[in-house]
């Protein structure tokens, strides 16, 4: 499936970051549970590492 996800800033950022991280959480089969895993403070924390520039279009997943 795709998601579009039309925001800037932090929100995109840290939606960013919890789908990263529940590509590489392999312990739930379905999407819902993976997310659900990696939505804790220090993978959060982690959103700034996402930065985006004005304008900049990026592949989420």
């Amino acid at each position: 499936f795709a998601v579009l996800v039309v925001s800037h800033g932090d929100p995109l950022q840290i939606l960013q970051t919890i789908l990263q991280a529940s590509t590489q959480n392999e312990y739930a089969s379905d999407l819902v549970s993976r997310i659900r895993g990696v939505i804790v403070p220090n993978i959060l924390s982690q959103h700034r590492k996402h930065a985006l520039l004005t304008g900049e279009l990026r592949r989420v997943a």
